[in-house]
């Protein structure tokens, strides 16, 4: 039963490793790339929705 034991606590921590690295994914997509407010749309800019 030890071998289970060791095996059990390897996948958990190959588990909790991908875990950590796509939390960490996400909050480089979530700040780096998208920071700030969204800029509002130009009044000069065409649009297809007739007012």
């Amino acid at each position: 039963m030890d071998r289970h034991s060791h095996a059990r606590r390897r996948m958990m921590i190959f588990v909790m490793t991908i875990f950590v690295l796509a939390c960490l994914v996400a909050v480089y997509f979530a700040f780096a790339l998208h920071p700030g407010k969204p800029a509002p749309p130009n009044a000069g800019t065409v649009s297809s929705q007739v007012h």
